[in-house]
């Protein structure tokens, strides 16, 4: 919520990120499932649109505005991982 507030406050956008490893060490006791890439993994880092929040008095809202983001950005992360070039969005591609 620090980070979503800061972004109302400044008037800019909130940058979701997914990543996704091919070979990761992955500590479930961890209250975030910390995520470890194992040596010489790949790596995917992506960034989804910017999120513009306008209205932050339902916080639990913006939360889970941002939760899905960042779990969407995840999914495709993963996504193109697994599928190499093609699963790069057509947006996105050359």
């Amino acid at each position: 919520s620090g980070a979503a507030y800061i972004a109302y406050k400044a008037g800019i956008g909130l940058l979701p990120l997914g990543i996704a490893y091919s070979s990761k060490w992955q500590f479930n006791k961890s209250w975030d499932k910390y995520q470890l890439p194992k040596p010489f993994a790949k790596a995917v880092i992506y960034i989804g649109e910017p999120l513009h929040l306008t209205d932050i008095s339902d916080m639990e809202s913006v939360m889970a505005q941002v939760d899905n983001a960042i779990d969407a950005c995840d999914a495709q992360a993963l996504k193109i991982l697994e599928d190499g070039e093609e699963g790069v969005p057509d947006h996105l591609s050359k």
